[in-house]
């Protein structure tokens, strides 16, 4: 699905550009979180900027990740958008 969506935004004049945020954490992730916070080293060529790993590698403005169950999805959802520090 990843081809096929790429191809629709290509035929919308919408094109890849970079999307790691000012910390350079990855917004998009194609990755389960399990393999980023464990310090997994990727070995894709597809992966133009480094892969941060650890606790540090889960961007506060993330975007997505791979791979997750329906319960992993809520689960991300309260701890990055519904829960507030005071």
């Amino acid at each position: 699905e990843d081809l096929g969506i790429g191809r629709c935004l290509a035929n919308m004049g919408i094109f890849p550009h970079p999307t790691i945020n000012e910390k350079g954490q990855q917004r998009f992730n194609g990755y389960h979180p399990n393999k980023t916070l464990g310090g997994w080293k990727h070995q894709k060529q597809w992966i133009h900027d480094p892969l941060i790993t650890g606790f540090d590698g889960i961007a506060r403005d993330l975007i997505s990740f791979h791979h997750l169950s329906p319960t992993e999805m809520k689960l991300f959802d309260v701890l990055l958008y519904r829960i507030t520090v005071n």
